[in-house]
């Protein structure tokens, strides 16, 4: 029970969360929305002891651990941005998904012991990850841009999850910097990949040197 209860905790917040978000008086209710922040908080604080305590403390490549990190760092990036422009909006979809990728790696598969990684495979995974988790939201900010903008030229903007978004302007702005971001950080991914690299066929790089 102590190790399902955590798990449980985290997903019952994020649902939480995302519920009071999705609400049409969450989109004029400033209390509402800083609960539901306030609770994502927790719930990311959860599911981050979780997704290192299930691997004593190392990051773990196995894909549904993978999973659920990406998950989490999507959630917390969220929680980030929405400090510098009110995008509250965006965790209907984000928290939801954490909950689910959290279910997945704990209830799942076995999880497979995390190896000890040297610092700079370590580095490379970790930048990867966040500028993973950069573009995903970028990805989902574009839809919700382009939603936005069809409300608008329709005259229909009424909708709870648009009116949560900040305008179209400040929307487009805050997109083109999370792409931007999310395109340094994934060049320095490259470049962090090649502090590791002694022979490329040895360790069997070939092919993700290519894809990269």
């Amino acid at each position: 029970m102590p190790i399902i209860l955590p798990p449980l905790v985290s997903t019952g917040l994020y649902l939480l969360a995302s519920t009071l978000l999705a609400l049409p008086a969450s989109t004029t209710s400033t209390r509402n929305r800083t609960l539901a922040l306030c609770l994502a908080v927790v719930a990311v604080l959860v599911h981050t002891g979780l997704a290192f305590g299930l691997h004593q403390g190392r990051i773990s490549l196995h894909f549904f651990a993978a999973l659920s990190l990406v998950g989490v760092c999507v959630a917390a990036i969220t929680l980030l941005v929405n400090l510098f422009r009110p995008v509250a909006a965006l965790g209907v979809i984000v928290f939801p998904l954490a909950a689910v990728l959290l279910c997945v790696n704990t209830f799942g598969p076995a999880p497979q012991v995390a190896e000890a990684m040297e610092w700079q495979i370590t580095l490379h995974v970790a930048i990867a990850l966040v500028a993973y988790s950069l573009l995903s939201i970028a990805a989902l900010l574009a839809i919700l841009l382009s939603l936005q903008e069809r409300a608008l030229r329709r005259h229909r903007v009424d909708s709870g999850l648009l009116r949560a978004l900040p305008p179209l302007t400040l929307t487009e702005s805050l997109l083109f910097r999370l792409i931007a971001v999310g395109f340094v950080l994934l060049t320095l991914t490259l470049v962090t990949g090649v502090l590791f690299v002694d022979d490329l066929f040895a360790q069997h790089l070939v092919h993700k040197t290519v894809l990269s």
